[in-house]
């Protein structure tokens, strides 16, 4: 990506990395927490593992339909899943989607997760948010593991 932003995030699990990353491929856990926003009401989660990898979220915001679309390019069971992404309104005129790659390792406590996120470079001025929207997503995951002592995740830049 020509002129991108990088966002990195490294969040502690009490459960096994196998465990998390089962969540991010789960549709009926997956759609409580998955691209979940604190003023936002979930609608729709449609994840389609073969043969296109692709998912698609549906939430509603303020009366505003926002559609998240991504494909997965990698999934490898339980370390590592690669997937680009969309959401409508956000990226008018952009042909390229946003690339997250979530790597899952065992640490002592359980699942050490380190999520990169690479976007457009217009979304510099952003990069604030886009942090904070990954350790809400963090803080969803947490709770659908029943994880109750949820700590927030070390931004790693």
């Amino acid at each position: 990506m020509v002129d991108s932003v990088l966002v990195q995030v490294r969040h502690l699990f009490r459960q096994p990395p196998a465990q998390v990353f089962d969540h991010w491929l789960a549709e009926h856990q997956a759609g409580r927490w998955m691209f979940a926003t604190p003023q936002g009401r979930m609608h729709h989660l449609q994840l389609e593992l073969a043969p296109n990898h692709q998912f698609r979220v549906t939430e509603q915001i303020h009366g505003r339909t926002w559609v998240h679309t991504g494909e997965y390019h990698q999934i490898h069971k339980p370390h590592l899943l690669l997937f680009s992404c969309t959401t409508s309104g956000t990226q008018p005129g952009r042909g390229e989607p946003d690339m997250v790659q979530l790597q899952f390792q065992s640490h002592p406590l359980g699942c050490e997760l380190v999520l990169s996120h690479q976007t457009s470079g217009q979304w510099a001025p952003f990069r604030q948010q886009l942090i904070e929207g990954w350790t809400h997503i963090f803080a969803g995951l947490m709770a659908e593991l029943n994880d109750r002592e949820y700590q927030p995740g070390e931004i790693l830049n």
